[in-house]
């Protein structure tokens, strides 16, 4: 369904693996989809070029998922978020197992890790979703967390303005 949706330029399954000794900028600020601007397809057709987050609308998401089995605080490499309407940059700490799930026409960038990381990558694995929204009568499905230890989900930037 990948290409259907993004056409042939967004893949829809990305890995990442940067190391200190990367060049610095070599992952720059990118967006990983933006539904507006998808290409003509029957997708298109059915669901058009709708603004993410509109109401009734699919969603796009990417899940980030971060694989390395051990990371040090020290190593650094974060996820960074940059919230457009506040020019506010989030960083979100590399933790394993840690799931990041944002909107796809986020900008955000991968941070290569310091010095201190030595040869190791930082691994990550982002899946791009496409969220439907429940049909008419239907209730959306509920998440909850299955360890209260994680704690609540935090919006950020933004997303945590009143409005």
């Amino acid at each position: 369904m990948s290409s259907a949706v993004y056409g042939d330029a967004v893949a829809p399954i990305a890995a990442n693996a940067p190391v200190a000794a990367d060049a610095a900028g070599l992952y720059g600020w990118h967006i990983d989809a933006d539904p507006v601007m998808l290409p003509p397809s029957p997708w298109t057709d059915v669901y058009g070029r709708t603004p993410n987050r509109a109401p009734g609308a699919p969603r796009f998401v990417s899940a980030l998922v971060y694989l390395s089995p051990r990371w040090d605080a020290a190593w650094g490499a974060p996820t960074r978020l940059l919230d457009t309407p506040t020019g506010e940059e989030l960083r979100v700490a590399p933790a394993p197992g840690r799931l990041l799930l944002m909107d796809q026409d986020i900008t955000h960038s991968v941070s290569r890790p310091h010095a201190a990381a030595g040869e190791r990558p930082r691994y990550s694995l982002v899946l791009k979703l496409v969220l439907h929204p429940p049909a008419s009568g239907e209730s959306a499905a509920r998440v909850q967390l299955a360890d209260p230890a994680w704690g609540e989900p935090a919006a950020v930037g933004s997303a945590a303005l009143p409005t």
